[in-house]
């Protein structure tokens, strides 16, 4: 037990010198040596930055259900992954191991955070995925404010005052019409942005691949957006032609999934 201890212990130090080396400047993810790292295995698969203090990494662990995974492995043809609040990551590896994705964007805004999903992306040789630091919002502002709590890093949201705990370059239609290339006729995009999906939505709407996307998984939360939030989010995907195909979770909080009706599920 003490060597066991100890053993992590030290794993916890390295990670920590890996992350900030005393004296000088932080290293990329790209020259920290993984072997000194700790990870784990998540019930999903893919391995991860092992950081026991953040609720959200148990979370990432433990797995968040199978609605987003299972509509993942269920596509038949190729299609491209927009993941939008991809956190560590967990999403974008597990379409990443899927042999019908072909490419993944995972957009993410926290520092520390994306910092995690571009070492895990390292970590899980998942060269598919493109890890892409910001947050998608509307308005002019070249970049935006979140509240961010390192103890739960899945909850970090827009803030409406300047001075929140994190900056990140702000992502409108535009820009996200540039990371998408235009030939792909399957996109499934994946939103999970702590109240901000509507925001998300409209942006979404506004891009040159939109009319590429056949499924949407998103997450839906009376306790971040609030009831109107959630009925305005419903009668969004209902005016642009999207059903509900399947939803897991409970009544104020659950992830659901959203298809164009004109999308073959036989081909999807």
């Amino acid at each position: 037990m003490r060597f066991f201890l100890a053993d992590r212990i030290l794993k916890t130090i390295r990670r920590v010198l890996a992350a900030r080396p005393f004296g000088g400047r932080a290293l990329s993810p790209h020259e920290i040596d993984l072997a000194e790292l700790d990870f784990t295995r998540s019930s999903y698969g893919p391995w991860l930055l092992t950081s026991p203090d953040d609720q959200t990494f148990h979370f990432c662990v433990r797995g968040y259900g199978p609605l987003i995974a299972d509509a993942l492995k269920a596509r038949k043809r190729d299609f491209l992954f927009l993941d939008i609040g991809a956190n560590v990551g967990i999403f974008s590896l597990v379409a990443a191991g899927m042999p019908r994705c072909r490419a993944v964007i995972a957009i993410e805004p926290v520092p520390d955070t994306f910092r995690k999903l571009e070492i895990n992306t390292r970590r899980n040789r998942a060269g598919k995925v493109t890890p892409v630091r910001g947050a998608v919002c509307g308005g002019h502002k070249r970049d935006v404010h979140l509240s961010y709590n390192p103890l739960h890093s899945g909850m970090a949201s827009l803030s409406k005052k300047r001075g929140g705990a994190v900056r990140a370059p702000a992502l409108r239609a535009r820009d996200l019409s540039k990371l998408v290339p235009a030939h792909w006729e399957r996109i499934v995009v994946k939103i999970d942005v702590e109240g901000s999906e509507l925001e998300v939505l409209n942006e979404l709407r506004r891009t040159v691949f939109y009319p590429a996307v056949n499924d949407i998984l998103i997450e839906m939360s009376s306790l971040h957006s609030g009831r109107d939030g959630v009925e305005a989010i419903i009668a969004f995907m209902r005016a642009e032609g999207f059903a509900e195909i399947a939803k897991r979770g409970g009544k104020e909080h659950y992830d659901a999934h959203y298809r164009r009706p004109g999308a073959d599920p036989a081909l999807a």
